[in-house]
C-alpha cells in the first residue's frame, strides 16, 4: 500500500513536473512583450473666427520589440460644458506620408484608419504592421464650435491632447495655437511645460511628458463671430463611462452635481447683463462718457500710477506689462526718466514728490528696474537699453519674477495709498469718490471703445512732449493695440521690439507642473473628465 501511494506520489510529481516545462515556453512567450516607444508628438490647433477648431495630430512611434497592427488614441468626451466635443471630422489621414483609406471597423487592415464614434469618446485607429521601424501617423479633423464664450463674455479654448491614461511617455511634445490674433489672448493655462509666441503663433512645449496634456486659452472674443455660450451647451443625459472601471454611481453624481450648479448659474447669468452688452449700451447713451471722465481726471492731476492702483481688473490688461509702463510714464512726467533713443535714462537725482509715500513706492519701483537689468551709471544717470531689457526678460524665469514683482509693488502700493498727502486731501475734499467712479467707469467700458493705442504710440508721444494725457494712457490701459512689427515705424527698432515682445509675451510660470483646475489628482479613477483618455499600440 505504501508503495501505491509513493507510487502515485511520484507520478502526480512528475505530471507537475511536466505540466510546468510545458507552460515554461507559454511564460517565456508572454514574457517577450511587444515593446514601442513615443518620440514625438506634435499637435497644431487652427482657432477659426466662426468658433470651429481645424486640429492635426502627428505622432512618431519607435516598435522595438514585437508585431503591432494599430495605433490608437481616445479622446474621451468631457462632462463639462467648456470642452464637451459635439463631434469630430475628419478631414485627412495620412500613415507614412502617404494617405489612409477610412473604413469603419476595426479590421487591421494596413493603410487604413477608423474614427470610432461611442457615446463617451472617440477613438482613432491607424492600422498597419509595423516591427523594428519607426512609424508616423498623422490625422487632420474639425471640431465644430471648439470656441466658445464663457461666463466672462471672452473667448475660451479648452482641449485635451492627450488623456492621463495614455499608457507610455513622450518623449517631446509641441503644440502650435493659431487664432486670429495672437494679441488678443487673455490667459493660457497648460498642464505641462511652457509657451512663447513667435511670428504671431503660440507655440507650447514639453518633454518627457506623461499623463494629461491640456492647454486652456481665453481670448478677447473681437475677431470671434457667432460664437455660442459654454452656458447654452448641452451635454446628452445618459454618458457611460464604460471600461474605466466600475464608476457609475461616480459619474451620474457628477453630472447630477454638475447640472445643479449649470441651472443655478444660469439663473445667475440670466439676471445680469453681459459686461459688453452694458458698456454699448452706456456710449450709446452717453458717447463722450470716457472723453468726460478723462477730463475730469486730468484736471485732478494725481499720479499716472494711481489709474492702476485704484483699479480692480488692472491685472486683466491685454497690455501685460502695463505697470511698468505707467510708472515710467509718471516718473517721466516728474522728470526723473527719460525716454531716449537706445534706451531709458534715469536720473541720478531723484525729483521728490513732496509726498512721502510716492516717493517711497518711486524709488522702490526704480531699485527694482535697477536690480533686474543691466545698466551704466555715469555718476549723473543711469541708462538702460531697449535691448537690454528685452534680452534680460527673453529668460522665462527673469520674465515671470519680473513680472510677479511688479505687481507685488502695486498691491503694496494701493495698500499703502490711503497714507499718502495727496490721497488724504482729495478724500477729504469729496474729490476721490468721482475719481474712482471715473476710473471704474474706464475699466467697464473702456475695453469696448473703438479707440485703440500702442506702448509705442506712447513712448513717442512721451518723448515728443515729456508728458502723456489722461484719455492716451487710459485708452492704453484699458483698450491697448499691439506694436505692428513694421520697419517704417518711425522708432528705433529695439524699442519697436520690446514693445511688440512686452505685449505679445504672457508671463507664466515656467515652473509649473499643472494649472489650478486643469486636472485633478485622481483621474485615474475618475471618470466623469476626458482626462482619462487612453490609446496606446497592439
Amino acid at each position: 500500500m505504501k508503495n501505491k501511494t509513493k507510487t502515485i506520489k511520484h507520478l502526480i510529481s512528475s505530471v507537475f513536473i511536466v505540466v510546468i516545462m510545458l507552460m515554461v515556453p507559454v511564460l517565456s512567450v508572454s514574457a517577450d512583450t511587444k515593446e514601442y516607444q513615443v518620440d514625438y508628438a506634435e499637435f497644431t490647433a487652427d482657432l477659426q473666427e466662426n468658433g470651429n477648431a481645424i486640429i492635426t495630430e502627428n505622432w512618431t512611434v519607435t516598435y522595438t520589440s514585437g508585431s503591432f497592427t494599430r495605433f490608437y488614441k481616445e479622446i474621451l468626451n468631457p462632462d463639462n460644458q467648456l470642452e464637451y466635443i459635439k463631434d469630430i471630422q475628419v478631414q485627412s489621414c495620412q500613415i507614412n506620408g502617404a494617405d489612409a483609406e477610412p473604413q469603419f471597423n476595426t479590421d487591421r487592415n494596413d493603410g487604413h484608419y477608423f474614427l470610432e464614434k461611442g457615446s463617451d469618446r472617440f477613438t482613432i485607429h491607424w492600422f498597419q504592421h509595423a516591427q523594428n521601424e519607426t512609424v508616423k501617423y498623422k490625422i487632420t479633423y474639425l471640431v465644430p464650435d471648439a470656441v466658445r464664450l464663457n461666463e466672462s463674455d471672452n473667448a475660451a479654448f479648452c482641449y485635451r491632447f492627450i488623456g492621463v491614461n495614455f499608457p507610455v511617455s513622450v518623449s517631446d511634445v509641441k503644440a502650435i495655437i493659431r487664432m486670429p490674433d495672437i494679441s488678443d489672448t487673455i490667459s493660457v493655462n497648460l498642464s505641462d511645460g511652457e509657451f512663447k509666441v513667435e511670428d504671431g503663433v503660440m507655440i507650447c512645449t514639453t518633454s518627457n511628458h506623461s499623463g494629461i496634456y491640456k492647454i486652456n486659452i481665453e481670448m478677447n472674443d473681437d475677431r470671434f463671430s457667432g460664437l455660442g455660450r459654454v452656458i447654452d451647451v448641452e451635454i446628452p443625459e445618459a454618458v457611460t463611462r464604460s471600461g474605466d472601471g466600475d464608476d457609475s454611481e461616480d459619474v451620474m453624481i457628477a453630472v447630477g452635481g454638475f447640472s445643479v450648479i449649470a441651472v443655478i448659474f444660469g439663473l445667475i447669468y440670466t439676471g445680469i447683463k453681459a459686461p459688453a452688452r452694458k458698456a454699448k449700451k452706456t456710449l450709446k447713451k452717453d458717447p463722450n462718457c470716457l472723453i468726460d471722465a478723462a477730463g475730469r481726471l486730468e484736471r485732478q492731476n494725481i499720479p499716472y500710477t494711481w489709474y492702476a492702483t485704484l483699479s480692480n481688473n488692472i491685472i486683466f490688461s491685454k497690455e501685460h506689462f502695463i505697470l511698468l509702463y505707467i510708472e515710467l510714464f509718471e516718473l517721466a512726467k516728474i522728470g526723473n526718466v527719460e525716454f531716449g533713443d537706445n534706451g531709458i535714462i534715469i536720473h541720478n537725482n531723484y525729483r521728490s514728490t513732496n509726498d512721502s509715500v510716492q516717493d517711497e513706492y518711486n524709488l522702490a519701483f526704480l531699485n527694482l528696474v535697477t536690480g533686474t537689468f543691466k545698466n551704466y551709471d555715469d555718476g549723473n544717470v543711469t541708462s538702460i537699453t531697449y535691448n537690454t531689457i528685452k534680452e534680460t526678460l527673453d529668460d522665462r524665469h527673469v520674465l515671470y519674477d519680473f513680472y510677479t514683482k511688479l505687481n507685488d509693488w502695486n498691491e503694496a502700493y494701493e495698500k499703502a495709498l490711503k497714507n499718502s498727502t495727496l490721497y488724504g486731501q482729495l478724500e477729504n475734499s469729496g474729490a476721490m469718490e468721482q475719481i474712482k467712479a471715473d476710473i471704474k467707469l474706464w475699466s467697464k467700458v473702456g475695453p469696448y471703445f473703438n479707440n485703440k493705442v500702442s506702448s509705442l504710440d506712447c513712448i513717442n508721444l512721451i518723448k515728443r512732449t515729456g508728458k502723456i494725457d489722461s484719455f492716451t494712457l487710459l485708452t492704453l490701459i484699458n483698450n491697448p493695440e499691439r506694436t505692428a512689427k513694421n520697419p517704417d515705424i518711425d522708432c528705433d527698432d529695439s524699442l519697436c521690439e520690446l514693445s511688440y515682445y512686452l505685449y505679445t509675451t504672457y508671463p507664466s510660470d515656467p515652473d509649473r507642473s499643472s494649472s489650478s483646475g486643469s486636472s485633478c489628482s485622481s483621474c485615474s479613477s475618475c471618470s466623469s473628465c476626458s482626462s482619462c483618455g487612453g490609446g496606446g499600440a497592439d
